[in-house]
C-alpha cells in the first residue's frame, strides 16, 4: 500500500512539472523577454502578469551566469522554480560574441558546451546562440582563413559543435543577419559524409533557426516567405523575433509609451515553432501590448487589433467610464504601430526631440493639446484598475506635461526684449519648476531646461 502511495505522488509530481513546464497544443512557443535583472520587483509583476498570456521567458546569459567561466548565479535556481510555478518555463539567450573570442577557437564551443549542460542541470531546456548584434563580417583572422568574410557561417559551424557535444538543451541559432532573405540564400543541410566546405556550413538538423521577418523594421511580416524559409530548412524548428514592443529608452529621457496593438501579423501558427517578443523598459506598461499579442497568438480566434486593443483598454482600466474613456485617448495618442503616425518608441519621442521643437513652433500643436487635456486625463487614469500599470503611464504623462508648460515660458524668454521681460519669464519658469513635484517629471523637466540654455535656479 505504501509503495503504490509513493509511486501515485511520483505519478502526480511528474504531471505537475510537465504540467509547468507547458507545451503549447495550438501553436508556437510563445516567449517574452524578463526586460530587466532577475531579482529585480518589477520584472517579477512583469513576468507574474504575461506567465497568463506566454508560455516562456527569455532571459539574456549574463543573468543566468558566465559562460565562459561556467558560474551560474545563485539566483537562477529559484527563479526559474518561481517561473515553474507560473507554468513558464525559461529560455536563456547566449550571445557568444566579443572582440576578444575567435569562432575557430575549440575552446569557445568547450566553454559554451559546459555552460549548456549546468544550466541543463538546472531545469532549463532550450537556449539560443544569439548572434544579432554580432558584426556582419569577420575580424579574426583564423576566422575569415576558415569561413571567408561572412559572420553567419561561422555562427552555423559553432552551433554545430555544440550541438554535437550533446547538452541535452534544445538550441536555437540567431545569426547576424537574420532577415526572411538572407536565411533562405543559406544552404540546405547536406549529411557530412566527408569534411567538405558545404557540410562544414550547414546547420545541423534539431538546431532551430531565429528570424527578424522580413526586414529590421519589422513593420509587416506575412506568413508565405515564412513558410517558404520553414520548408528551405527542411522542417527545422523557426522562431519569429519579433520587433514590437521594443523601445529603448535606456538615457531615461521617453517622453512617451507604446501603447498600441500589434499589427502587420499575418496568421503565422502552422508556420512558427516559436514567437518571441521584446518588451519596453517600463515593464507594467507593456501589459496593454501583450494582451493583444496574447490574442493575435490564440488560434481560437481570428485576430482584429482595433478590437483587441478595446478589449485591453477595458481590462485595464475597469468599468469606470470616464477611466475607459482617458486611457482609450491616451491609447489612440500613444498607440501608432511601426512606421505609423503616433509610433513614438523612446528613441524618437525623447527630452532631445522637444528641445528642436524650440525651432519649429509650428510643430507643436500637439503639445498644446496635452497641455489643455492631460491634468483631467492623469486625474481620471488614477482610479483605473490596474494600478501598476496606470502608474507607469501617469508619471510619463506628468513629464511630457510639464516639459509642454515649459514650451511657451522658454519662448517667452528668448524673445524678451530687455532685463524686465527676461527675469519675469526667469520666475514664471522657477514657479514651474516648483509646481512640478513628480520626482521623473521634474528629472526631465530640468534636463530639458538645461539643453535649451536656460540657466539654473
Amino acid at each position: 500500500m505504501r509503495r503504490a502511495l509513493i509511486l501515485l505522488i511520483t505519478l502526480l509530481l511528474v504531471a505537475a512539472t510537465n504540467a509547468a513546464a507547458k507545451e503549447p497544443l495550438w501553436g508556437p512557443l510563445s516567449i517574452v523577454d524578463a526586460g530587466g535583472p532577475l531579482d529585480d520587483p518589477e520584472v517579477e509583476k512583469h513576468l507574474a502578469f504575461s506567465a497568463s498570456i506566454f508560455d516562456a521567458v527569455r532571459i539574456p546569459a549574463v543573468e543566468a551566469g558566465d559562460w565562459r567561466t561556467g558560474e551560474i548565479h545563485k539566483g537562477l535556481r529559484s527563479f526559474i522554480k518561481r517561473r515553474r510555478r507560473e507554468g513558464m518555463e525559461v529560455i536563456v539567450a547566449i550571445s557568444p560574441w566579443s572582440e576578444q573570442v575567435a569562432y575557430s577557437d575549440k575552446s569557445t564551443a568547450e566553454q559554451l558546451a559546459r555552460f549548456l549542460r549546468k544550466l541543463r542541470k538546472r531545469g532549463v531546456k532550450r537556449a539560443i546562440l544569439d548572434f544579432s548584434r554580432a558584426p556582419d563580417r569577420l575580424v579574426d583572422l583564423e576566422d575569415a582563413l576558415r569561413f571567408g568574410t561572412r559572420s553567419e557561417l561561422a555562427q552555423i559551424a559553432l552551433a554545430n559543435e555544440v550541438a554535437s557535444a550533446r547538452t541535452g538543451i534544445q538550441l536555437w541559432l540567431h545569426p547576424s543577419a537574420s532577415t526572411v532573405e538572407v536565411l533562405a540564400a543559406q544552404p540546405a543541410y547536406i549529411p557530412p559524409i566527408d569534411k567538405t566546405r558545404d557540410s562544414e556550413r550547414s546547420l545541423a538538423p534539431g538546431i532551430g533557426v531565429v528570424t527578424v521577418g522580413m526586414d529590421l523594421t519589422g513593420r509587416t511580416i506575412p506568413s508565405a516567405p515564412l513558410t517558404e524559409l520553414r520548408n528551405h530548412w527542411d522542417g527545422r524548428p523557426l522562431m519569429l523575433r519579433d520587433g514590437f514592443p521594443r523601445s529603448d529608452n535606456s538615457r531615461e529621457e521617453g517622453l512617451a509609451l507604446l501603447l498600441g496593438p500589434l499589427k502587420g501579423r499575418e496568421p503565422l501558427g502552422a508556420t512558427l515553432s516559436a514567437y518571441s517578443c521584446p518588451v519596453q523598459s517600463e515593464l507594467a506598461a507593456n501589459r496593454l501590448t501583450l494582451e493583444t499579442i496574447g490574442n493575435y497568438l490564440d488560434r481560437d480566434t481570428a485576430y482584429d487589433a482595433e478590437a483587441s486593443r478595446k478589449r485591453a483598454v477595458h481590462r485595464l482600466a475597469g468599468e469606470d467610464r470616464a477611466v475607459r474613456a482617458a486611457l482609450d485617448a491616451q491609447s489612440l495618442e500613444w498607440g501608432g504601430f511601426i512606421g505609423e503616425l503616433n509610433y513614438r518608441p523612446a528613441e524618437a519621442d525623447n527630452v532631445d526631440a522637444a528641445v528642436r521643437l524650440l525651432r519649429s513652433p509650428a510643430e507643436r500643436i500637439g503639445w498644446d493639446y496635452v497641455r489643455r487635456r492631460y491634468p483631467e486625463r492623469i486625474e481620471a487614469l488614477r482610479r483605473a484598475e490596474d494600478q501598476e500599470f496606470a502608474a507607469v503611464v501617469i508619471r510619463r504623462m506628468q513629464s511630457r506635461l510639464a516639459i509642454a508648460r515649459a514650451l511657451p515660458l522658454v519662448d517667452t524668454l528668448r524673445s524678451a526684449g530687455n532685463e524686465q521681460e527676461r527675469s519675469a519669464a526667469l520666475q514664471a519658469i522657477d514657479a514651474l519648476r516648483r509646481k512640478t513635484g513628480a520626482e521623473e517629471a521634474r528629472r526631465l523637466l530640468d534636463l530639458f531646461l538645461e539643453r535649451a540654455g536656460v540657466p539654473a535656479k
